[in-house]
């Protein structure tokens, strides 16, 4: 798919891991708004790493 060849560099979707995202834990923070829209990233809370089970294909 060559119109999405800028996203598969963006986002490798081969990776052996990616980061473990607790999205309870945001929503128990704040139930109200989970993210800061204009920073989504941002609020994201990251705890360790989750195996990939697509990276061997």
């Amino acid at each position: 798919m060559p119109e999405l060849a800028d996203k598969f560099k963006q986002y490798d979707m081969l990776s052996p891991e990616f980061a473990l995202s607790c999205l309870n834990r945001l929503q128990l923070r704040n139930n109200e708004q989970m993210v800061d829209l204009s920073d989504p990233s941002g609020a994201l809370q990251l705890v360790g790493t989750l195996k990939n089970p697509i990276a061997e294909f």
